[in-house]
């Protein structure tokens, strides 16, 4: 009898063709990807809500399900999630903490920035690795326009967070509240978790077996967390006139986060794969297509279309890949590096 996942895997194999396959991947990317921001801003900004650790413990759960549904229904090994033993939670206990630190960071910094904003600043952890692996080593390959793309994605990230403070003059938040804390707390998370995943011994782990992992991790600190935080009694009292467009849009987030993180999961099992140039093609898209509010700003417009347009010019997918199996960064390559 024919697995279910099987028989999909096979028939897009065979309708499609293996050398049109990534070919496909990059519109659906970015389709999944846009949508999926925009599906999240209109649930945290127009319906207003604000419960981060019910949000994303929502979309963690969903992310679980869905992929413990792959595993049961397929036979194919680039299903299979690997078990943990004690030593090995361990070893990836650090990018846990800093997966669920930044999705809770994103969805707070994601409710109060505009979109082209929150896109711009998301990508400022590759622009900055990339810097540091080519601009000191001597035998890298990176061209000049390469590296200066890199240096423009970076410099405009931080001049967009420096410039684009409108938001709190009209709200006069304070800064635990304030959304540039959360977007900085969001990037230094997405940083460090990259880092870290060059100087831990995971390498022998698939991109899916951490992202499985980090959503069953992340359900089970968030459950507690909402109750905590009292989140849990607040959104049980929630109440919106749209009621059945709220849980309409809660669960097509869930769905298409889930599919955003599968398509990264393909990007790094795939070195030929460009699905990270894709999310700044999405970035564009959402930057040009102004469903939601934009910053009023000219110059910060004009800083985040440049910041989009650089993102094109350099290979960051190199950064997002998780190093070749056996071949792991050491620390010191890493300390002479930065």
């Amino acid at each position: 009898m024919i697995k279910i996942g099987d028989y999909i895997n096979r028939t897009y194999r065979e309708r499609i063709g293996p050398s049109s396959i990534l070919f496909f991947d990059q519109p659906l990317f970015i389709l999944v990807f846009v949508l999926s921001v925009f599906i999240n801003k209109y649930v945290l900004s127009v319906l207003n809500f604000t419960y981060p650790t019910i949000f994303q413990g929502w979309q963690t759960l969903v992310g679980v399900i869905i992929l413990k549904i792959f595993v049961l229904c397929s036979s194919n090994k680039a299903w299979r999630v690997s078990r943990l033993d004690r030593y090995e939670f361990l070893m990836l206990l650090p990018h846990f903490i800093f997966y669920v630190s930044a999705i809770v960071a994103g969805s707070k910094a994601l409710s109060k920035l505009p979109i082209a904003v929150f896109v711009s600043v998301s990508g400022l952890p590759a622009s900055c690795i990339f810097l540091l692996d080519n601009l000191q080593e001597s035998d890298s390959r990176a061209t000049r326009i390469q590296l200066s793309s890199a240096g423009i994605a970076f410099g405009t990230s931080v001049l967009i967070l420096l410039l684009d403070t409108q938001l709190e003059e009209e709200a006069h938040l304070e800064t635990t509240n304030s959304p540039y804390y959360w977007a900085l707390f969001f990037v230094i998370c997405l940083t460090a978790q990259s880092l870290y995943a060059r100087i831990s011994d995971t390498h022998k782990y698939s991109a899916l077996d951490k992202f499985y992992y980090s959503n069953l991790f992340s359900v089970i600190v968030l459950a507690p967390a909402s109750v905590y935080l009292e989140e849990a009694f607040q959104a049980l009292h929630f109440e919106n006139a749209q009621q059945t467009l709220f849980h309409a849009s809660c669960l097509l987030s869930g769905l298409l986060a889930t599919g955003v993180g599968l398509l990264h999961c393909r990007t790094s099992a795939d070195p030929d794969s460009d699905l990270t140039r894709g999310r700044a093609v999405a970035g564009l898209i959402s930057f040009l297509i102004p469903v939601f509010r934009i910053p009023e700003s000219a110059l910060v417009q004009w800083l985040i279309f440049l910041n989009l347009t650089s993102g094109l010019l350099f290979p960051f997918d190199e950064m997002c890949h998780e190093p070749a199996v056996g071949k792991p960064v050491s620390l010191a390559t890493l300390c002479k590096t930065v």
